[in-house]
């Protein structure tokens, strides 16, 4: 197989030569042509042959959303190696081996679809890769600014800037068919489980599966910062009592403007319309075959146990009648 190797050196997490993994890659039986990329300019050069067939990504979660942004509409396929710092969408799709290992399983290829999420608020309009939203999570990445690098620091600062003062937003929500009239201290649209800095959501979200997954955070002021942050570390922000979760396709939020994000990106958009849509199957990913079996295979055991235990219940309720 031929490819396109996008080697992004901005990357956070480079520490492998990029001889290291064509080497690797041709060990497989893929030969790729390396494209190393510090800027947008350099990757619109690196894409603009029409008849690309196979893109591989080494770089983080942002490199392969310029990708995917340029790719969109296009027969080539994608590619992933993770060498960022969260690799979120690589997580998604179970990508969660170290560059090496994961390039000797590609012997053995499978795809898969991936969906994009889209946004649109006036003159804002972006995709997204993992989620997009109002609030919190806007309201802190708008305050920690881009020029901050990834200073853990300065992002606590921003953080607890956010927390300690929430957003209120009176807002009216349309999730699908259903309609609500509320305020909102968050609204976060998803298509991965995890985004930003590894902040882990809702731990169902699925590229893959043609749906978004809508969590909505409303005020509460018995819920402060410490449950916010022990939660989203440990992946329970669910399960708080203001947080609800809900799947869609299509969201559309009338409210009074703010701070938006979509990914890594951030803006302040007037009152109006936001809409959040899906693209399904927007492009199409290649997983080495082990990792598509095992997802699969980990995917029908949490069904035979969820399908047991609720055997197990019925018998018990029918014992219990008796």
């Amino acid at each position: 197989m031929k490819a396109k190797l996008i080697w992004n050196t901005n990357a956070g997490n480079v520490n492998l030569s990029s001889t290291v993994i064509t080497e690797a890659l041709a060990a497989v039986g893929i030969q790729a042509e390396l494209c190393e990329t510090s800027s947008l300019e350099d990757l619109d050069a690196a894409l603009a042959d029409p008849n690309l067939e196979t893109v591989i990504v080494a770089g983080g979660d942002g490199s392969v959303r310029q990708v995917v942004k340029r790719l969109r509409g296009r027969n080539a396929k994608l590619l992933i190696l993770p060498m960022g710092t969260a690799n979120n969408l690589a997580g998604a799709l179970g990508i969660r081996l170290p560059v090496l290992e994961l390039i000797a399983l590609l012997g053995e290829r499978v795809s898969r679809p991936l969906d994009v999420g889209l946004v649109r608020c006036g003159d804002f309009e972006d995709i997204f890769m993992e989620g997009a939203g109002v609030g919190l999570f806007a309201q802190t990445m708008h305050g920690y600014g881009e020029d901050n690098g990834k200073s853990v620091l300065k992002a606590l600062t921003a953080v607890i800037g956010t927390v300690t003062a929430p957003p209120i937003l009176n807002a009216k929500l349309y999730i699908d068919d259903e309609q609500l009239e509320t305020e909102l201290s968050m609204l976060e649209v998803l298509n991965t489980p995890a985004i930003g800095p590894r902040l882990n959501l809702v731990a169902t979200a699925d590229p893959s599966d043609g749906f978004l997954e809508v969590m909505t955070i409303e005020p509460n002021n018995g819920v402060g910062f410490l449950n916010y942050a022990v939660s989203a570390i440990g992946g329970s922000l669910e399960a708080l009592e203001n947080v609800t979760v809900r799947r869609a396709r299509r969201v559309r939020l009338e409210w009074d403007g703010g701070a938006l994000h979509a990914d890594g990106e951030s803006a302040t958009v007037e009152a109006g319309i936001a809409d959040f849509w899906l693209e399904e199957a927007a492009i199409t990913v290649v997983l080495p075959a082990p990792i598509e079996s095992a997802e699969q295979g980990s995917a029908e055991q949490g069904s035979a146990e969820q399908s047991s235990a609720e055997q197990s219940s019925a018998r018990q309720q029918g014992a219990n009648a008796a």
